[in-house]
């Protein structure tokens, strides 16, 4: 009888367990999305319109040998997808290519363009590739 109650209890407690795990990830799910700007120049619109997007790849060294800082980006890809051509080009931008990193502040500021993740994180390295390639061709 002693070990029906003993299993009862520790059911319980995985039970509660288990509720609380899946309460917290779907939280942070909640969060993730709600993060996704859906405007009218959205991804989801340009599909239903047919329309090309680019979306940057970013491989970023997170430095895991105890290293504090934010870390370069160590490969960075564009890719533009056409949803009415079924079509996708990948571009790979040389990472030592110099480049006006475009951040907030007045000064301009040319370094490697795989210096703009850690500058800013993605929001400058995207801003810093697509006046790159607006300048480009």
């Amino acid at each position: 009888m002693r070990a029906k109650k003993v299993f009862g209890y520790v059911a319980t407690i995985v039970l509660v367990l288990s509720v609380i795990g899946v309460l917290v990830f779907k939280f942070y799910e909640y969060k993730a999305f709600k993060t996704i700007k859906t405007s009218t120049s959205s991804v989801s619109n340009k599909i239903n319109q047919q329309k090309p997007f680019s979306v940057l790849l970013l491989g970023v060294d997170t430095g895991s040998d105890g290293r504090i800082d934010r870390g370069l980006s160590d490969s960075m890809m564009v890719a533009t997808l056409n949803p009415r051509t079924k079509q996708t080009l990948l571009y790979s931008v040389p990472r030592d290519s110099l480049a006006e990193i475009k951040t907030n502040h007045a000064k301009k500021d040319v370094q490697k363009i795989n210096a703009a993740y850690e500058i800013g994180k993605a929001p400058v390295a995207k801003k810093t590739v697509s006046v790159f390639f607006r300048y480009a061709t």
